[in-house]
């Protein structure tokens, strides 16, 4: 989590937060339910998107240190390694040297609440930019036209003034995540 995913974690919020400076004094027509409302800033708006997804990734860094390890045979007994050295004296230096905590008590496998509530985080995560994408999504349509893309626009349509298939991804992305 630390050497890979945090790493792009960071990089897209420093991409992110130069959007929002860069827009910090654009106004747009603020929504609420997709009815337009008092006007806001471009900034303001990547600003809330971008609060709640680093919300998460903080969250999450914290949440992964607590996801426990073992090393303590198949029922969790150390039976297997008190020849090589004193119970759970193998699992406890294995456990430093990787980082983790390890488990109170675990059989076969770790409990699993710490795990899951990790990966509900980065679902969280996952939620924030599915909704950067969805309004990109939106605020692209006809209807709207708030938003221009650097994706190619349709050769069956014409008219379409963007094919925003970058922020369909995003927000598809999160389905997969669920």
């Amino acid at each position: 989590f630390e050497r890979v995913f945090l790493v792009q974690i960071m990089k897209v919020s420093q991409l992110w937060c130069g959007h929002i400076e860069e827009h910090a004094t654009t106004v747009q027509a603020g929504r609420t339910h997709l009815q337009t409302a008092l006007p806001v800033t471009v900034g303001f708006w990547l600003g809330h998107i971008h609060n709640r997804f680093v919300s998460s990734a903080k969250r999450a860094k914290q949440l992964v240190m607590e996801v426990p390890g073992k090393f303590s045979g198949a029922v969790g007994t150390s039976a297997s390694q008190r020849l090589l050295m004193p119970k759970h004296e193998a699992e406890a230096h294995l456990m430093r040297k990787l980082r983790m905590p390890a488990a109170n008590i675990s059989t076969q496998v770790t409990p699993p609440e710490a795990r899951a509530r990790f990966y509900h985080e980065l679902m969280m995560l996952s939620g924030a930019m599915a909704n950067l994408g969805e309004d990109v999504r939106i605020l692209q349509s006809s209807q709207f036209g708030e938003l221009g893309s650097a994706s190619s626009t349709s050769s069956a349509m014409s008219h379409k003034q963007a094919n925003p298939i970058a922020a369909e991804q995003l927000a598809g992305m999160h389905t997969t995540v669920i």
